[in-house]
């Protein structure tokens, strides 16, 4: 019987090359995502302008990019994520929808300039649902297809890197 040696050449640098990707993914990553974060909010902000009457000079205005926080990179590894999350308290009632309630109470000023509140004796009745306007998920699936792209591009260019 023969005895077969092989040899391979080159094996610790593929290995130190891999190591070196390995360590450099999680800040490109973190990056991309931040960055798909912004443009998430930004889509956000276009589909309220076209799909609600928005009015940008109230405080709480769902047509402004202040009115979004993108978090910071959360997680580790290929778990990383970001936050995109709408400070205006009323936002869920806008993107899934909400029931309309008439008011239990009506306040009114008297003649004197007072205020006072009268009950409404049918106050808190359902009239009716107002559909939900989905801003947040036209906007997430709109950017999937995108993302798919950005993060190829992301390990093209890291391989590339990589190789010089």
């Amino acid at each position: 019987m023969s005895d077969i040696n092989v040899s391979i050449q080159g094996m610790e640098e593929l290995e130190e090359t891999f190591r070196d990707l390995v360590r450099r993914y999680p800040n490109k990553a973190g990056s991309l995502l931040r960055r798909s974060g912004r443009d998430i909010r930004c889509k956000v902000i276009e589909n309220v302008k076209r799909d609600t009457d928005f009015n940008e000079n109230q405080k709480q205005s769902l047509s402004k990019t202040s009115s979004y926080n993108v978090s910071q990179v959360k997680g580790f590894g290929i778990k990383q994520y970001v936050e995109v999350s709408a400070k205006a308290p009323h936002f869920h009632l806008v993107e899934h929808g909400h029931q309309m309630v008439t008011p239990r109470s009506r306040s009114y000023k008297t003649a004197g300039g007072n205020t006072k509140t009268r009950t409404l004796y049918n106050g808190g009745q359902n009239v009716g649902f107002v559909q939900g306007k989905h801003m947040m998920e036209k906007a997430v699936k709109v950017h999937e297809r995108i993302m798919l792209l950005e993060v190829d591009a992301m390990v093209d260019e890291l391989l590339k890197e990589a190789m010089k």
